[in-house]
């Protein structure tokens, strides 16, 4: 076996795929990993930050159509608002 399905067989030890770009201070949201996941997602928002896939227009895509994620909320860096430069590094 893999060293990934031995560590999920143990139950010792809980998984959890942790996402978050830089200008959220790391984390945005959150999967638990479960030993019959069959497959891993970036999960959920974790507490005081919302989520939203967008189209070009900025609008809401239904579930399962690919967008833009937009992150909003407590964890959000401040000083990219109006300044082109800081936000096209």
């Amino acid at each position: 076996p893999s060293l990934w399905e031995q560590l999920v067989e143990t139950d010792k030890i809980q998984f959890y795929n942790v996402y978050g770009p830089t200008e959220c201070t790391v984390d945005a949201t959150c999967y638990h990993i479960k030993k019959d996941s069959k497959r891993v997602t970036i999960g959920r928002p974790l507490p005081n930050i919302q989520t939203y896939v967008l189209d070009r227009n900025r609008l809401p895509v239904p579930v399962g159509v690919m967008g833009e994620l937009y992150i909003g909320g407590a964890g959000l860096a401040r000083g990219y608002l109006n300044r082109p430069e800081l936000t096209s590094e």
